[in-house]
């Protein structure tokens, strides 16, 4: 079925009385794409070659409020990229209706891909730094409009929270995802800055910044837990990336600051909230019960057992399987699909492959298989059951709580205080969306470089 063409599937001046299943109204439609959209963008998270639909596919208004849309009304909203009409006037001076929450999760998922693509390409060190960075602050820029686009109707307030009641778990999302923007900026920050000498003393800022997101995200996903809601998938990873900032940016921070409280109140509350979305997540998410192990693991390295249960710990007795590298990062190419994926793509690896194509294919050690001839085109989608075989037999065994002792030490603690820590309890906004915002996503990693790297 072609997706672009939903708009298209009903003229606007169809008969009202016209006997059609609600299913098949334009707006069911433009709904049923987008839906694809976000789950695309989302997969994607940044690895070139890994998404199937982009913006440029798509020619779909955005979803309209949903009480329009629950009375069947006929209405024309805004593109996804409104440039070339930021008004929002139609060519017979129509308003455009508003748009709905979930347009501007939308939004919010394009842009975040788009920052994610970028963070890849400076993880690979594609331009020099200068160019890089110059695209880093041109990012910035777009990203901040997109915040300050946000009605006040959607702006994360207790009053907003009782008005969208009924669709908490999309209200936190949005905002969590937002959050999200400024952690991957920085992210992408960190990997250029490094690579300057003239722009080495960014580098605390940028920490300091991640922090200042992170704690957000606490406070949405505390909110959360509060209402009682069942949350996306999507919130136990962006919790994870959470727990890591606040447990080691910090640290980082207290190396060359020691004002740098590590185990400052504002973190210590913070950190117990992330564990339990993780932990309720991970019941019914595969990816997110690997998180969930790799969470305890790290607490453990940070001296914060007493955050733990009896059932954390024995689910890290039973599950966990060390990655093979620093405590502080989790390589989410350890995930199993990852090196699934990364068997499969091996079989079409080329020494002649084109530089830009060669970065689709991960080849890192002995886990990539080389095959010298070249193979056909149609092994690409050919079924990887054989390499799931592969892969299930590759991995290490499980290591028990014992073999903490084996790993790394961490970095001493040390510091008073956390003077420029964040505003309010949280860092959240009361009403203001001027400030809302993934230095790891969990699918962008699955093929790159490191997955992260100690600055």
């Amino acid at each position: 079925m072609s997706l672009q063409t939903f708009d298209r599937t009903y003229t606007p001046n169809l008969a009202s009385n016209a006997r059609l299943s609600p299913l098949l109204s334009g707006e069911a439609l433009r709904r049923v794409a987008w839906s694809t959209f976000f789950l695309d963008s989302i997969i994607d998270g940044g690895r070139y070659g890994f998404h199937v639909v982009d913006e440029k596919t798509y020619r779909l208004q955005l979803p309209c409020e949903q009480e329009r849309f629950l009375g069947n009304e006929n209405v024309v909203t805004e593109p996804l990229d409104n440039c070339a009409n930021p008004q929002g006037i139609l060519p017979d001076n129509l308003e455009r209706a508003p748009l709905d929450m979930s347009a501007y999760l939308l939004r919010t998922a394009a842009t975040r891909r788009r920052a994610l693509h970028f963070a890849f390409r400076a993880s690979h060190k594609e331009q020099t730094a200068e160019q890089l960075s110059a695209e880093l602050d041109t990012l910035r820029i777009d990203i901040e409009e997109l915040i300050a686009a946000l009605p006040k109707r959607f702006h994360f307030n207790s009053d907003n929270m009782f008005v969208h009641r009924d669709r908490l778990i999309t209200f936190l999302l949005l905002h969590v995802m937002r959050h999200n923007l400024f952690i991957i900026l920085g992210r992408a920050g960190l990997m250029i800055y490094q690579r300057d000498p003239a722009k080495m003393d960014l580098i605390p800022q940028v920490r300091q910044n991640r922090i200042s997101h992170a704690l957000p995200i606490a406070g949405l996903v505390s909110e959360g837990l509060k209402a009682g809601i069942k949350f996306d998938p999507q919130i136990g990873v962006h919790s994870y990336v959470a727990l890591e900032i606040l447990l080691f940016e910090p640290r980082r921070l207290a190396e060359v600051d020691p004002f740098t409280d590590p185990k400052a109140p504002e973190l210590v509350e913070a950190i117990p909230h992330l564990l339990t979305a993780i932990r309720e997540i991970a019941s019914r998410s595969e990816f997110v019960r690997q998180l969930y192990v790799e969470a305890i693991h790290r607490l453990l390295h940070c001296d914060c057992m007493h955050l733990l249960t009896n059932n954390d710990l024995a689910a890290f007795r039973d599950e966990h399987q060390l990655v093979g590298q620093d405590a502080a990062e989790y390589d989410f190419r350890d995930f199993r699909w990852a090196k699934v994926e990364r068997l499969r793509r091996g079989a079409s690896s080329s020494a002649n492959m084109a530089r830009d194509e060669a970065l689709l294919e991960y080849k890192a050690g002995e886990e990539t298989a080389i095959i010298s001839a070249m193979p056909s085109p149609r092994l690409d989608a050919m079924d990887v059951s054989h390499s799931i075989n592969q892969a299930s037999g590759s991995n290490p065994t499980a290591t028990g709580l014992s073999g903490l002792t084996e790993l790394p030490e961490m970095q001493p603690m040390g510091g008073e205080g956390f003077d420029d820590m964040p505003q309010s309890r949280w860092g959240i906004p009361e009403m203001d969306g001027s400030n809302q915002g993934f230095p790891l996503d969990w699918v962008w990693l699955l093929g790159g470089e490191s997955a992260y790297q100690t600055y």
